[in-house]
C-alpha cells in the first residue's frame, strides 16, 4: 500500500508542470485570439471608413470642384 501511495504522489508530482505548462499554452493561445480579434476589427474599420469616403467624396467635394469649374469658364 505505502508503494502505491508513493507511486500516486511521484505521479501527481510529474502531473502539476504539465498542467502548468498547458495552463500558460491556453493562456498564450488565448493572447494570439485577442491580438488577431483586435487585428480584424481594425481592419473593419478602416474597409467601413473607406466605403464611406466614396459618398462623401460625392456629395461634398466633386460638387464643390464642379461649381469651381463652372465659374472658371464662365469667367472666360
Amino acid at each position: 500500500m505505502a508503494t502505491l501511495q508513493r507511486i500516486n504522489q511521484a505521479c501527481s508530482y510529474n502531473c502539476e508542470p504539465q498542467q502548468d505548462a498547458n495552463q500558460m499554452n491556453a493562456n498564450l493561445a488565448l493572447q494570439q485570439i485577442v491580438a488577431q480579434k483586435q487585428q480584424q476589427d481594425a481592419m473593419k474599420s478602416a474597409f467601413r471608413d473607406s466605403a464611406g469616403y466614396e459618398s462623401y467624396y460625392n456629395a461634398n467635394v466633386a460638387t464643390t470642384s464642379g461649381g469651381a469649374a463652372n465659374l472658371l469658364t464662365q469667367a472666360y
